[in-house]
């Protein structure tokens, strides 16, 4: 067989292998795009856009003290959205994220669902565009990731019910290029979006300081201390006394239904006669440990090369798995831990029955298992969480992992 024979079944299995990714890119979101549009005909009872748009409208109209007060919160949401009945969604957002709800006060009444609900998918789509540059993606590669992503449950339950993690994983994504392209005050910038939640946020910034990277770590800071005044000057010194008062309250933290979460407290919170108050403060314990082991590996590899592909995949998923509050959706800024992953040097060490057995532990976080999982099980009072188990194992082993294997980011 001759160069030109290869040359050209090469091509013609690089062909065939694009052809199959548009066909699973272009099959694979259809029942998840059905599944959403339907939900929309339930807005009122799936929904978390009310507590955004009312929040937002409260502190428009001068009355952002009362974005904390469930009672005044509930109320604009029934009024804004009748559909709600009396289903009212309480507001958990740190002080220092209310300023990203303003404009959404702006949109519409009539259109805020269809316009927030594409702007949600927009994000996820120009997030996973960022990720290809970011990486070096082929056309293929990045089919292949949509596709995948398509399917996730953390992206249908983000569209589904209007939740803004797509919005965090394309600041998230764009902050990462940033920083990898010197652009230290750009990523920054992005990186405090996540302020929206800033315990999802923690874990990386811990590592960063560890690998001796001040200068985004104090500006993220002070990007968070503006965030923080603008917030006092929308809502003021009741605004913040409400949400401390609303935190401090046993009954309110139920709304946040933290037992869903797939993590190392919300796991706790699901076994039977263990009483919330030892797994909040074994929640605190593991969040504490997190701190330290990621300051410590990102010392570890403060002089290598390659420091922030080390950092985005082991930060990520344990920064999740032990926050104190993390729900399905938020999974969604593992995106670029994962592709980070298949694309390190540290695949070639991995037998492959071991990715194997990776892949297959997936299937939990897929559509359809997810639901089954999620709705059927999770939602029905189900004594061990399988999105946190596969998580839990995920984030330990990665940890493990990259810590002895630091000559592959030298």
């Amino acid at each position: 067989m001759t160069a030109g024979d290869n040359d050209g079944g090469e091509g013609k299995a690089s062909r065939s292998s694009l052809i199959i990714a548009v066909l699973f890119a272009v099959v694979a979101p259809i029942i998840p795009i059905v599944m959403i549009v339907a939900s929309q005909l339930s807005f009122g009872q799936v929904n978390d856009l009310p507590q955004y748009f009312a929040a937002g409208k409260l502190i428009v109209e001068g009355k952002g003290a009362l974005v904390y007060s469930l009672r005044d919160l509930f109320a604009a949401e029934q009024h804004w959205f009748p559909s709600l009945g009396e289903r009212g969604i309480g507001l958990f957002l740190a002080p220092c994220g209310l300023p990203f709800l303003v404009p959404v006060s702006f949109l519409p009444v009539s259109a805020a669902p269809a316009v927030w609900t594409l702007a949600l998918a927009g994000s996820l789509i120009g997030g996973l565009l960022v990720v290809r540059r970011l990486f070096g993606l082929s056309l293929t590669g990045m089919l292949w990731l949509f596709a995948v992503v398509s399917l996730c449950g953390p992206a249908y339950e983000s569209l589904r019910i209007g939740q803004p993690a797509p919005f965090l994983f394309l600041a998230l994504a764009a902050a990462l290029v940033a920083w990898r392209d010197g652009r230290t005050v750009v990523g920054s910038l992005f990186l405090a979006v996540l302020l929206l939640k800033p315990q999802e946020l923690l874990p990386f910034m811990i590592y960063a300081a560890g690998a001796r990277r001040y200068r985004g770590v104090l500006l993220v800071s002070g990007f968070g201390v503006i965030l923080s005044l603008l917030a006092f000057l929308l809502i003021g010194p009741v605004g913040f006394a409400n949400y401390f008062q609303l935190l401090s309250d046993p009954s309110n933290l139920s709304l946040m239904q933290p037992e869903l979460n797939p993590t190392w407290r919300g796991q706790l919170l699901r076994l039977p006669g263990l009483p919330s108050s030892v797994a909040n403060l074994v929640g605190v314990f593991v969040v504490a440990l997190t701190c330290v082991f990621l300051f410590a590996l990102g010392r570890r590899m403060s002089g290598c090369k390659d420091w922030l592909e080390a950092g985005i995949i082991v930060s990520m998923p344990l920064g999740l798995v032990t926050a104190l509050h993390c729900h399905i959706y938020d999974l969604l800024l593992m995106i670029p831990s994962l592709v980070a992953l298949t694309r390190s040097r540290l695949v070639a060490v991995l037998p492959s029955w071991l990715t194997l057995v990776g892949f297959a532990a997936m299937a939990p976080f897929l559509l359809p298992f997810y639901v089954n999982v999620q709705y059927n099980y999770l939602l029905k009072d189900g004594v061990v969480n399988p999105h946190f188990i596969v998580l839990a194992l995920l984030s330990t082993f990665l940890s493990v992992l990259v810590w002895h294997r630091r000559q592959d980011f030298q």
